[in-house]
């Protein structure tokens, strides 16, 4: 075995293997950035971390059986019930089924709610997100059985359109109220239907996401069609919806007569006396932020109250933006912290930068980022990390991406964003049974369209594959030792070989052997390795038995063979840059 070769130097001729392993590292680093002067700046790629989930599929329904694709959302209701709840969007052609909200409880099926006959079907419309109201299980709640949707209706000429109306039209979106059955909580009193509002919308990014904050306010996001300069430029004009975050509470405002909000212009709702442009004449009251593509996933995190927003990019970026009261988020002037499609005005507006992204030109890494949630559950190793992920290349055979990243510091303040990295996430490397029973270890291996969080605060993911509607749910997850470049939980000799048949290759999402994290695999990676030689999982930090092994040093003739050869490529790497 080759690595046998490069242990037990003499002092002398260790420290010479430092010493030349030092400007070895000199010289790879310069002739790999040798044109560093010329590059242009783009978002950092996704690498892969050391962080491994374990997935149990608790959700693999075949087409027309219990679920239909696309099956595009999932919730759970606010008790301690634990039912889940299941959003078919519905459509026709190659993604044919109804559209309804289907309730999990049990191993049983039944169905919440059936807009079949009323949705308009197509590309990106149809029935797209709901959300429970925070008093949905307290009975002197006003907000008690009630629960809100977000669906796509065709275009109704006697209607009142609440904002966006256009001659570009071409179906609604609604936010609707509804209750639930006093004597069944799984079956919507569709009696009790009640319109908050309407918006003409043109040909796609819909948008979707309705979910309320720990502030008690509906929080929703609407994207922007495009198409053309005046179309693009709508993300900035706060006299609309589009590519907006708003902020609504959505009861009747005849429940609540001692709130503070002033009632709506269509006198369906409230409006949070504090969203940002109240005051502005030219401004929508709704409008909490502005400046999004399409932001088709978001979360409210409620321990911090920030709302995180999956923004799908155009072709070059995706990125994942914090939201915060009155921000700008660039759209269409930045897509992530790059150009847009319409150059920046003069005076340019203060624009606010993701929190995380990645490139994604001619979706090579995926299709579109998938927004998730900050982990507030009960594993340990996922705490306070944002998980989200990307779609998948291809909507029948591709498979989605996870991802995380670390967007606050010890103190659960929102880090610089410099200092935030988009990292794929490890899960078991074998695919579970294909059963209809749920499977453990399984690997992550279907498209991906949504995610959800229990009542206990638990992460599930909501995918397709294989003509079935697929959930996991997260139940454990660790950290990797530094240095376990294939991913076995331990760091051996396996490891080295891994570096070193990687050995001055571009990392990408996928190759773990970048362990410095540089993008390259180099001999810092080496160095990582050789000083975490013998961790593993078990031993966490690497005390104990394993410990005590030797940790092999490359002989001095070895070395220098090696020097020699990565010289070697050194000078083509950089005659070919």
């Amino acid at each position: 075995m080759r690595l046998a070769a490069y242990a037990h130097c003499a002092p002398a001729c260790r420290i010479v293997a430092r010493t030349l392993r030092m400007i070895m590292l000199g010289v790879v680093i310069a002739a790999l950035n040798g044109n560093a002067d010329t590059a242009v700046a783009v978002a950092p790629p996704v690498t892969t971390g050391r962080l491994r989930v374990e997935l149990e599929r608790v959700v693999n329904r075949p087409l027309s059986s219990s679920l239909s694709i696309p099956t595009v959302g999932l919730a759970f209701a606010p008790d301690d019930s634990g039912r889940m709840f299941l959003l078919e969007k519905g459509g026709t052609g190659s993604f044919p089924g109804p559209a309804r909200i289907r309730v999990l409880q049990n191993g049983t099926y039944s169905t919440m709610l059936d807009l079949t006959s009323e949705v308009s079907f197509g590309n990106e419309n149809g029935l797209l997100g709901m959300a429970f109201h925070p008093g949905f299980a307290d009975p002197i709640s006003p907000g008690y059985r009630k629960l809100y949707t977000y669906h796509s209706v065709p275009v109704d000429a006697g209607a009142v359109v609440d904002f966006n109306s256009s001659p570009f039209t071409e179906y609604h979106n609604l936010v609707t109220e509804w209750q639930v059955m006093a004597d069944n909580p799984n079956e919507v009193d569709v009696s009790t239907r009640r319109e908050v509002f309407r918006e003409a919308h043109y040909i796609q990014h819909n948008g979707g996401t309705i979910e309320f904050g720990p502030d008690g306010y509906l929080y929703g996001a609407i994207g922007n069609p495009g198409g053309s300069t005046a179309k693009y430029l709508a993300s900035q004009d706060k006299s609309n919806l589009l590519g907006k975050v708003f902020r609504i509470d959505p009861l009747d405002p005849s429940l609540t007569p001692s709130s503070p909000n002033a009632t709506s212009a269509n006198g369906k709702y409230r409006v949070p006396a504090d969203n940002p442009f109240v005051s502005d004449p030219a401004a929508l009251d709704e409008i909490y932020a502005t400046g999004f593509r399409n932001p088709f996933r978001f979360s409210v995190d409620p321990v911090s109250g920030k709302a995180f927003v999956g923004d799908v990019g155009q072709g070059a970026t995706e990125e994942v933006d914090v939201v915060t009261s009155g921000g700008n988020y660039g759209w269409p002037y930045r897509e992530g912290n790059g150009t847009g499609v319409i150059s920046l005005p003069n005076p340019a507006p203060t624009l606010v930068a993701p929190i995380a992204e990645y490139p994604n030109p001619a979706g090579s890494v995926g299709a579109a980022v998938i927004g998730g949630y900050v982990y507030r559950g009960s594993i340990p190793a996922l705490q306070g990390k944002y998980i989200f992920g990307d779609f998948s290349t291809s909507f029948f055979n591709g498979t989605g991406k996870l991802f995380f990243s670390e967007p606050f510091d010890a103190e659960g303040n929102l880090k610089d964003p410099a200092n935030i990295r988009v990292q794929q996430i490890l899960t078991a490397p074998a695919t579970c049974a294909q059963t209809l029973n749920a499977s453990v270890g399984c690997s992550f291996d279907s498209a991906l369209l949504s995610f959800g969080v229990d009542h206990d605060g638990e992460l599930y993911a909501l995918g397709s594959s294989s003509n079935k509607a697929v959930v996991y749910k997260f139940t454990d997850a660790y950290i990797l030792p530094e240095g376990d470049y294939n991913e076995d939980g331990v760091v051996d000799a396996a490891d080295y070989t891994v570096w070193r048949d990687t050995l001055g290759k571009t990392v990408t999402a996928g190759s773990n052997a970048n362990g410095g994290g540089s993008g390259i695999v180099d001999l810092n990676d080496y160095e990582i390795w050789r000083q975490h030689f013998g961790e593993s999982i078990a031993l966490g930090s690497g005390g104990g038995g394993n410990a005590q092994l030797a940790v092999p040093e490359l002989s001095c003739v070895m070395l220098t063979l090696e020097i020699i050869g990565l010289i070697a490529s050194a000078h083509r790497w950089r005659r070919s840059a």
